[in-house]
């Protein structure tokens, strides 16, 4: 297999991936206790009976997250809302391949005033407009144009789907409640998500407790080596002199500060060349309009053993760009 790309595009790194768990995607916040899971953080919420919200903030937990997920974690805390104050025990464990479960447990005497209590998460709007949510294997499309009242109340869930760009997050348990609203209409380009936990009573809460199960797949990826192709440093050190690196536009306009080696970004590994180790050369720049010099195109052969790649991703940059312009192409030639 061999790819040929063409004109304006800068900087090029390629890695190509199918779909399959990675393990990374949880992280468990120091500050405030809230969790990330596959990009999307989730925080306690509370409404006091006026429906003022308070989210849980800095100083509210304790117990430092351990490093290791062998054995369940467990943080022990409270919730401080201005109707009163709840005791806050939570616990994350592993359950079975790419799932972990999350516990939650707030507890109070005597009970706390309350309109609402709730997980909530955010999700981009500009990511998730027109976007379908699966709701108990039924379709829940997101609006793709603002909806002022749009509301989406859905009882006895099981399992909610979410589609996000680098994966799919499923998010399991037994028949809880879910709200889906739209912000955009009052200058928010998101949605949020609410997770009602299993309450003792509404109006005032003495016990509340979540347990949901997050199940993420994410891309498995594997970086292209580029560094036959390359052409250019990050770094320049005169600018206009049709050496380069980087655009040619000297050293308070290069990229001499991205760190080479295999990084990551939304969950797809890219191989950024080291020009220590490549004669100089880190990236692949193709020729424009300011720096016509260049070549209009590359080519790299993929080895031999690519096989069941889905999706081909491009970590790359672009100068001087005209709106809606066209910046270049990726052409795949089969064997």
């Amino acid at each position: 297999m061999i790819i040929k790309m063409f004109s304006q595009i800068f900087a090029l790194f390629l890695c190509i991936s199918v779909s399959a768990a990675i393990p990374d995607w949880l992280s468990i916040g120091k500050e405030g206790g809230a969790f990330r899971i596959a990009g999307l953080e989730f925080r306690l919420a509370h409404f006091t009976p006026g429906y003022k919200q308070y989210t849980r903030r800095q100083g509210d937990t304790f117990s430092p997250p351990s490093p290791s997920m062998r054995n369940p974690l467990h943080f022990n805390g409270v919730f401080r809302t201005p109707a009163g104050i709840f005791k806050l025990t939570e616990s994350f464990s592993e359950e079975g391949e790419a799932t972990v479960r999350y516990e939650g447990r707030l507890t109070a005497a005597p009970a706390v005033a309350s309109a609402e209590l709730f997980l909530i998460t955010t999700l981009p709007g500009a990511e998730f407009a027109g976007e379908n949510l699966r709701v108990n294997h039924i379709p829940l499309p997101l609006p793709t144009r603002p909806e002022k009242t749009m509301r989406i109340v859905r009882n006895e869930v099981t399992e909610l789907v979410i589609p996000l760009n680098h994966g799919t997050l499923v998010i399991s348990g037994s028949k809880f409640r879910i709200q889906i609203a739209d912000n955009r209409s009052s200058g928010k380009n998101t949605f949020t998500l609410r997770f009602y936990p299993a309450c003792d009573q509404p109006g005032k809460i003495g016990n509340a407790e979540f347990s949901l199960a997050f199940n993420y797949r994410g891309i498995n990826s594997f970086p292209l080596d580029l560094s036959r192709a390359a052409n250019m440093d990050f770094a320049d050190e005169t600018p206009g002199d049709g050496k380069g690196g980087w655009t040619d536009q000297g050293p308070t306009n290069d990229l001499r500060m991205f760190k080479p080696g295999l990084r990551v970004f939304n969950g797809i590994k890219f191989q950024v060349i080291d020009p220590r180790k490549n004669n100089g050369k880190s990236c692949l720049v193709l020729r424009g309009d300011n720096l016509p010099a260049l070549p209009d195109s590359a080519a790299i052969e993929l080895p031999s053993n690519v096989r069941g790649a889905s999706y081909l991703y491009l970590l790359h940059a672009a100068g001087w760009t005209k709106p809606h312009s066209r910046l270049g192409s990726v052409e795949i030639a089969y064997p």
